[in-house]
C-alpha cells in the first residue's frame, strides 16, 4: 500500500502529459488497491471463498500494468501544450 501513492503521482503526471484524465488511472489503479487492501486484511487466500474474486482482480491488476507500461511508459506524449500544460520537452 505503501507504494501505491507514490506510484499513482507519476502516473498522473505522466497521464496529463499524456492527454488523459484522472480517471483513466482510477480504473487502472482500483484493482491494484483492492488486491493490496485484501491481502492487508488477510483475505490473500485463494483456497478460500474470495479465490474466484482474486483471481478476476488478479487477471485485472496483469491487464492493468501491461496497458499502464504500453500507454504511460513506451508512448510518446502530446505534442506540443495541452489543457494539462505546456510541452515539458518544449
Amino acid at each position: 500500500l505503501a507504494f501505491l501513492y507514490p506510484s499513482l503521482a507519476l502516473a498522473i503526471k505522466r497521464a496529463h502529459d499524456r492527454g488523459h484524465s484522472d480517471l483513466y488511472l482510477l480504473f487502472l489503479f482500483l484493482p491494484a488497491f483492492l488486491v493490496s487492501l485484501l491481502q492487508v486484511l488477510g483475505y490473500f487466500d485463494s483456497a478460500g471463498p474470495m479465490g474466484p474474486i482474486l483471481s478476476v482482480l488478479g487477471l485485472w491488476v496483469l491487464v492493468a500494468l501491461i496497458v499502464l507500461v504500453i500507454d504511460l511508459g513506451l508512448m510518446r506524449g502530446e505534442a506540443g501544450d495541452n489543457r494539462y500544460g505546456p510541452d515539458p520537452l518544449a
